[in-house]
């Protein structure tokens, strides 16, 4: 860990220090640093004896009170120009790192790698690149949720209207963008591991046990004068699935389906997507939230629903979160935020269980 660290600096202290080779060649340190304070109250039936003593988690969240570091990251991009007219070598590497806790342990844990990856980008003939990477159907979510990485998010769990999917990244992928057409542009994207590879296909929630296998994925998406429109659709083949799920129903291959549609103006947004992962036993997903922008103040109200049977691998018959939050901008990228959420779960045993959540705290962003 301390190696990788070390390596780190290194490399961020030689971009910052040393003067570009080529007049139009861009290289950037960016990150964020997202330090919040977090007081959580969980109630019902059906917790286990550390989701009622703040030991373990319910759908992300601690009983009790304390410091979250919210996917804090750094990380190097840039983009360089090449022997093949317009296109651009692109590269990002990306680490997330624990700001608060124990963030000084030796625990590799407080350390690991997001996105990282290598590609050519023409705005004659578009985007194509490989590595560690969010494809089209997580980036059109993110899109439209101004609390990813929060406990106010949709994602959370895979449970608070978004899937997992959603959420993390594919290994060992290729994806392609094409240009914009008059406000459209299509994707697609492969993920694949050798044979017999035990290696996981992503690392979010129930998604990390899907291993080897390969996954792929279209999109088309259309952009213009406020309004977006997104369709995506993600099939998953895995060689193996580990163990897991709740009451014996664990994941399985299949495929997962979302429409997102956002419109925005200079005085408000309104935003929702519809998620079918049912084909991979997580359910029906919805979300909607409206943002109300006031000067440098922002006011948000969001409403998820993770609806499941008795196939949902997370147990889940109906999960419910609604949240308002507050963003104040600091600047252009970095904000006070505060936010009120509460999430109600019942299973298929007809237990019912809620977690209520305060947060308040500062997101800086830097480099984008």
């Amino acid at each position: 860990m301390k190696l990788r660290a070390t390596a780190m600096a290194s490399a961020v202290a030689a971009i910052l220090a040393s003067p570009l080779a080529i007049a139009d060649d861009v290289h950037k340190v960016f990150g964020q640093v997202n330090i919040s304070v977090d007081s959580t109250s969980v109630s019902g039936k059906g917790l286990s004896a550390g989701q009622k003593d703040g030991s373990a988690a319910f759908v992300g969240r601690n009983k009790g009170t304390g410091f979250k570091s919210n996917a804090s990251r750094i990380g190097l991009m840039g983009n360089m120009a090449t022997n093949l007219g317009d296109a651009r070598l692109t590269y990002v590497a990306e680490l997330e790192y624990t700001t608060v806790g124990d963030a000084g342990s030796k625990d590799d844990s407080q350390v690991f790698g997001r996105e990282a990856t290598v590609g050519l980008n023409s705005k004659t003939y578009g985007f194509i690149r490989m590595g560690r990477l969010t494809p089209m159907y997580k980036a059109n979510y993110a899109a439209i949720d101004p609390w990813t990485d929060h406990v106010l998010q949709a994602r959370a769990g895979g449970q608070q209207g978004a899937s997992s999917l959603n959420a993390n990244y594919f290994n060992n992928a290729i994806e392609y963008r094409s240009p914009n057409f008059n406000g459209i542009s299509f994707s697609g994207f492969y993920s694949i591991m050798h044979d017999k590879s035990d290696q996981r296909m992503h690392n979010a929630g129930a998604m990390a046990r899907y291993l080897g296998g390969n996954a792929s994925g279209v999109g088309i998406r259309y952009m213009k004068d406020g309004i977006r429109l997104a369709l995506d659709t993600i099939n998953i083949d895995a060689d193996t699935i580990a163990p897991g799920g709740v009451g014996g129903v664990n994941v399985k291959n299949g495929n997962a389906n979302k429409l997102t549609a956002e419109y925005k103006t200079k005085q408000y947004a309104l935003a929702a997507h519809y998620e079918d992962a049912t084909g991979i036993n997580q359910g029906t997903n919805i979300f909607a939230v409206g943002s109300y922008y006031l000067g440098h103040s922002t006011f948000t109200a969001s409403y998820g629903v993770n609806q499941g049977d008795s196939k949902n691998t997370f147990g889940t018959k109906d999960a419910t979160t609604m949240g308002v939050g507050y963003k104040y901008k600091l600047n252009q990228r970095s904000d006070i935020i505060a936010g009120y959420t509460v999430h109600e779960r019942d299973n298929n045993a007809g237990l019912s269980r809620q977690a209520s959540t305060f947060t308040v705290g500062i997101d800086a962003k830097f480099g984008y």
